[in-house]
């Protein structure tokens, strides 16, 4: 705000618009691209086209003011330099090229969600006992135009990078809790999970939007399960802490998604406050060839045993590899075998199934 201000104070000192003080507005934009995010920027950005445009006379002397042909456009200027050098900065190793793709697959990603092409699918989440489902996680497939689905690998990454991964996160929870209310009508209770970005992690709004949407659906919190990764959780190891305490305090269950598949270590589960971890495939897929993978299994397993943490094997697609979880122990499990994510006018009859095991 000083820099916009001395800029301000500057150009009217010079003479005004049409002298060239109006450069000195370069000054707060590119300080705040360095210092801030690219929003923060653009805000920057637009205040200096105000302060620089219907704020500023064109001619001090003659006190003669701006037309907004002559201030707009500069604006627009502003606005571009300013995201721009701001986006470059936050990742130096990223292309304008890169940038401006993912901006694109984020804006299609959006239409997409006001269209209603997003999709909700759920997967069960069975015992390994008897293969009786007792949970489902959420997953966001998209529609195409032309009738097929666009695989999530494609708009997934683009939507994290660019920060619109917090629209589709709401939008799943919204679909999730109020389907996984309708669950609730046999004997046992059936929970939903659903995967949070770190991008949604960090908001701090999350705590009062999932009481919101759990209170507008009716669902306990017991029966909401959220799904972290350790990478989202590093981002602001303090603030991630928080906001999962908060959560659990609530009687939200918060798994950690995707371990032994990156870097997480004995150290998270130690940090984070978690209720489940679910292994990562890789693990699960190696156990049945290799002695070691399967005592790294095992491993895992009864650690996560003594911390007093519920264990769920991931990518579970052969038979073998369910035969080799109960041997060792595994309680849960989900993957192709024990059910493909189904559209959700399908659980229904997936769960009639499932209670007559």
């Amino acid at each position: 705000m000083a820099a916009l201000g001395g800029a301000w104070a500057g150009c009217l000192a010079i003479g005004g618009s049409h002298s060239a003080g109006t450069h000195l507005f370069y000054v707060a934009i590119v300080l705040a691209a360095v210092r801030f995010t690219w929003r923060a920027t653009a805000v920057v950005a637009v205040a200096a086209g105000v302060l620089g445009g219907p704020l500023l006379p064109a001619d001090v002397s003659l006190g003669i003011a701006q037309q907004p042909d002559a201030w707009i456009p500069r604006l627009g200027i502003f606005l571009m330099i300013g995201v721009l050098i701001a986006l470059l900065v936050e990742n130096p190793e990223a292309t304008l090229r890169s940038r401006l793709l993912d901006a694109m697959a984020s804006a299609r990603l959006l239409r997409a969600l006001k269209r209603g092409e997003i999709e909700v699918f759920y997967q069960p989440i069975c015992r390994v006992q008897d293969d009786r489902i007792t949970g489902l996680e959420a997953l966001a497939r998209w529609r195409g135009s032309a009738g097929g689905y666009v695989s999530p690998g494609i708009f997934i990454p683009p939507a994290e990078r660019t920060g619109a991964i917090a629209h589709l996160d709401e939008y799943v929870l919204r679909r999730a809790i109020a389907a996984a209310r309708g669950w609730q009508s046999g004997a046992q209770p059936l929970y939903v999970s659903v995967n949070l970005s770190a991008t949604t992690l960090a908001q701090p709004r999350l705590v009062a939007m999932i009481d919101r949407i759990l209170g507008d659906a009716g669902l306990p919190p017991h029966l909401l399960q959220l799904e972290v990764t350790e990478s989202a959780a590093i981002d602001d190891l303090p603030g991630a802490v928080r906001q999962l305490e908060a959560l659990r305090a609530r009687g939200v269950k918060v798994a950690i998604d995707d371990f032994g598949a990156g870097q997480a270590s004995v150290s998270y589960l130690q940090n984070l406050p978690v209720d489940v971890v679910k292994i990562d495939r890789c693990i699960v897929s190696a156990a049945t060839s290799d002695d070691r993978s399967r005592r790294l299994l095992e491993g895992v397993a009864h650690m996560c045993d003594l911390l007093g943490l519920q264990v769920i094997a991931e990518g579970v697609e052969l038979a073998e590899q369910l035969t080799c979880l109960r041997e060792i122990g595994v309680p849960m499990a989900q993957g192709f075998l024990l059910g493909r994510p189904a559209p959700a006018g399908e659980i229904h009859a997936l769960l009639d199934v499932s209670a007559l095991r």
